[in-house]
Parts: structure tokens; sequence; C-alpha cells
């Protein structure tokens, strides 16, 4: 069985959302790519744009959202909007395991380090 990645992408205004398999991006993705994503906590942001582009030109409901987004973008008399993305973590990771183990561990051990540092901090508190 083929693993999947649930992500989800949504307007900042709530008016569009799409939920999507993020397994095609991650097969196309280089390291680094994939490094940065989990590096942001997976998405909520629009530098987690590379998996809505991947989907840009055959997903409708992608599509739609981000032309409305670039509507807004362009109306002055619009307000401005953005959009925020997120892929399932766990998903991710698991994916991971099966074809980029060694990706894994990186993150896995950046994730340590972070967790580490912020036990530290609240300790000094």
């Amino acid at each position: 069985m083929k693993k999947t990645i649930r992500a989800r992408c949504f307007s900042d205004d709530g008016k569009h959302k799409v939920s999507f398999d993020a397994v095609g991006w991650f097969e196309y993705a280089t390291d680094d790519n994939i490094a940065f994503l989990a590096d942001i906590g997976w998405g909520k942001e629009s530098p987690a744009i590379e998996p809505v582009l991947h989907l840009y030109g055959s997903d409708k409901k992608m599509f739609a959202m981000m032309n409305y987004i670039g509507e807004h973008l362009k109306d002055e008399a619009k307000p401005k909007i953005g959009f925020g993305c997120v892929v399932n973590r766990k998903q991710a990771l698991a994916w991971l395991k099966e074809h980029r183990e060694y990706l894994l561990d990186e993150i896995r051990n950046k994730e340590r380090k972070i967790k580490r540092k912020a036990k530290m901090a609240k300790e000094r508190k």
C-alpha cells in the first residue's frame, strides 16, 4: 500500500481550503526542501509554498485558491491575503523512514536539539 502524506492549504481569510496528498512533492523535493519544511514546523506559513506549487497546475481547487489570492494581491481595493499550508508531520516522517532514512535521522536530531534548548531555557526561568 502506498503511503500518503496528508497536507492542507488555506487562504488567510478561510474562504478557500484544499486538502491533498503531498507524496508527489516529497518524491520530487530535494533533501534541502524537505529539511526546510521540517524546520518551519511542517508548514503553517508561506515558505511552505513548494508543495502547493507542485499541485498548482493539476488540482482545480488549488488553482482556484491561488487565483483568488492573486486577485487580492493585484487589486488595490481588495485586502491583501496570503495562505498557509501544513503537512502531516507523522506521515511525513513515516515516508522519510521508508524512502530517505538518512534525512529522517538528520531531522529527528534537529528536533531533539530544539527540544533540549527549549527545556533548558524553561528551567533557567
